[in-house]
């Protein structure tokens, strides 16, 4: 997008979706003036040339309060307010458009429940529900009642890292608070083995009580061109 004018630097990005599908998701993007139908344009013409594609022609049209337009593969785009976009896969845009008619409509679920407990101020925040089955091969005590997950980094000084698990019990979150000391001390001799700082994991702290448990790290400014060469390898490992 630096050949649009849209203004990166005040850019903020919300995502939502569920894994191993392809139609069930909604993002948000906010930044200045990026709901103006020529930026979209521009915006969607240099995304179709980076893989590969030709410019294209996006045709609007007025549905209640937004202007959208249709997606390949089904699911629109909507231009909410002259700052806001919206993209929604076929699956959710009738719960997307459902929202948007009734903003004041508050959904309860388990999803909504664990964005109560994220740290939305952070420079990036995310939240998942967790099932049975996504924890059943973890081996740390207490792990097979988490179920669900928040997590905020602040890149502020270094990155802060802090998560937050919800649990099926109290007494699964204690057996997991009291375990996860031990664990991170039984990994750090395996860090300088793929070349991260042995003290990486000297500044965790586990608190929580009840049914949720907090995890918070603080890692150095200095030692983030390593973790990140190094995460990034062991995910491109196939």
């Amino acid at each position: 997008v630096p050949k649009c004018d849209i203004n990166v630097e005040a850019m903020h990005v919300f995502f939502a979706g569920k894994m191993d599908t392809d139609d069930e998701f909604v993002a948000v993007v906010e930044a200045p003036g990026i709901g103006d139908e020529d930026i979209v344009k521009c915006a969607e013409n240099e995304i179709r040339k980076v893989s590969g594609g030709k410019d294209g022609i996006l045709l609007f049209s007025t549905r209640g309060d937004v202007r959208t337009t249709p997606q390949e593969g089904g699911g629109y785009l909507i231009i909410l307010n002259k700052n806001t976009l919206v993209i929604v896969g076929r699956s959710w845009e009738d719960a997307v458009f459902a929202a948007i008619e009734s903003p004041t409509v508050k959904p309860e679920s388990a999803l909504h429940k664990a964005i109560a407990g994220a740290d939305t101020s952070a420079h990036m925040w995310g939240v998942a529900t967790i099932a049975e089955a996504d924890v059943a091969d973890l081996e740390i005590p207490g792990s097979a009642g988490i179920r669900s997950l928040a997590m905020s980094l602040n890149l502020a000084t270094g990155l802060g890292v802090d998560v937050s698990f919800g649990f099926v019990d109290a007494e699964k979150a204690d057996e997991f608070r009291t375990a996860m000391p031990a664990v991170a001390e039984e990994l750090t001799p395996a860090l300088a083995e793929v070349g991260l700082p042995a003290d990486l994991l000297a500044s965790l702290k586990v608190a929580g009580e009840g049914t949720t448990v907090s995890a918070k790290l603080q890692i150095a400014s200095e030692a983030l061109p390593g973790l990140v060469m190094t995460v990034g390898a062991i995910m491109a490992e196939p």
